[in-house]
């Protein structure tokens, strides 16, 4: 298998502009759709982490719990930014892979798995956050 055609593999046939490809605007729409959701919850995440992002009602782990205190919030907020972080990977790359316009249906599954993989991370993270309080209230 020369180069070129492991390229095709990879990338769904995109270097040789097949029908099978997915089509440029498409891809130009969802590719930095994609990157810009998980570039925010990267943001959200990091500010969390680092102790920098207020409580506030529009963005974070917003629950009774993590909204009682400044305390409480920078609490869950540290525990659960790695978490986070690490979700918002899961709208990055299937962002970077469908501007290479892959097969639609590579294209399709990275997005879907991806998706996947950014909510159970996000949702994890909410729990981890959540917990952290619950166990600082205990103490």
């Amino acid at each position: 298998m020369d180069v070129r055609s492991a390229s095709d593999v990879l990338l769904g046939a995109a270097i040789d502009g097949s029908s099978d490809a997915m089509p440029l605007a498409l891809a130009f729409f969802l590719g930095p759709l994609l990157i810009g959701a998980g570039a925010l919850v990267a943001a959200v995440a990091v500010q969390g982490w680092r102790g920098r992002l207020p409580r506030n009602r529009g963005a974070g782990i917003r629950t009774p719990a993590t909204l009682a205190s400044d305390e409480t919030w920078d609490t869950a907020h540290r525990a659960a930014g790695p978490w986070m972080a690490i979700g918002s990977l899961g709208s990055i790359v299937p962002g970077i892979i469908v501007l290479f316009r892959p097969s639609n249906a590579f294209g399709s599954t990275s997005i879907l798995v991806g998706m996947g993989v950014m909510v159970s991370f996000v949702i994890a993270s909410g729990a981890i956050g959540v917990a952290a309080v619950n166990h600082q209230s205990r103490q």
